[in-house]
């Protein structure tokens, strides 16, 4: 049951980090608050803002060490030196704002059906 847990929360994640090639950086926010909703009716027993904030900062930097390889570093250096902060730390905070932002996002879906039915 564990895997499944797992799987269901880590594949929306990866599907919703392909939705910033063609849609803003925030939209895959709507996709978490939905899986947020889906486990909270399914009666999963989640820390949802922990569990989101972990599979939203490893994606985040998963795609941030894609993004580098694709690229030769040479992007990701450009928006370092323009922020002025250096490339490390430049994948840290992306890291921990995707990390937010998920695991925000995941908490208000879970949270969401709680408030309706009163629990």
């Amino acid at each position: 049951m564990k895997n499944l847990q797992t799987f269901f929360i880590i594949t929306p994640l990866l599907v919703a980090i392909s939705f910033c090639y063609f849609l803003p950086w925030w939209s895959f926010s709507v996709v978490l608050i939905l899986v947020g909703v889906i486990i909270r009716r399914l009666g999963w027993d989640i820390a949802s803002f922990t569990v989101g904030f972990a599979s939203g900062l490893i994606v985040w930097m998963g795609a941030q060490t894609l993004f580098d390889i694709n690229f030769n570093g040479i992007l990701l250096n450009k928006v370092a030196s323009f922020v002025s902060i250096t490339k490390p730390f430049l994948f840290v905070l992306t890291g921990l704002l995707g990390g937010l932002v998920s695991g925000f996002a995941l908490s208000s879906g879970y949270q969401l059906l709680k408030s309706k039915k009163g629990d």
